[in-house]
């Protein structure tokens, strides 16, 4: 589990200058689910820096949990097997807006956070 955790932070902790918190986390995958849908009708490049961000760091998360599961037997938390990028930033999203008083955590531990809370591991795997 530790090294789980390490590799997770290392994925994780890469983009520090794009660090922010569970407010800019909300706008952030308000903006990328909107690119999701309509590629072609996206707005500033701004947003669309911090959606693509945002999207790959999520893949990041899901790859890395779906790799230590396999090769390691054991995860921070388990994801329904055809899980998609939109469906974990809606969940992440729910789980911003219904927790404000978490929202000074950095996106990152929302992230997790979030993906733990909606698909815990039955056995602990």
């Amino acid at each position: 589990m530790h090294k789980i955790i390490v590799f997770i932070s290392l994925v994780l902790f890469s983009f520090p200058i794009l660090a922010t918190d569970g407010n800019a986390l909300i706008v952030n995958i308000k903006n990328a689910i909107k690119y999701m849908e309509s590629p072609s009708n996206y707005g500033s490049t701004s947003n669309f820096v911090d959606s693509v961000h945002l999207i790959g760091k999520v893949k990041g998360v899901l790859s890395t949990v779906k790799f230590s599961k396999a090769a390691l037997n054991s995860s921070l938390f388990c994801p329904p097997d055809m899980i998609d990028v939109t469906q974990s930033l809606r969940v992440i999203l729910k789980f911003a807006e219904d927790t404000p008083g978490m929202l000074h955590f950095s996106e990152d531990d929302l992230i997790i956070i979030a993906l733990s809370k909606a698909w815990p591991c039955a056995n602990n795997v």
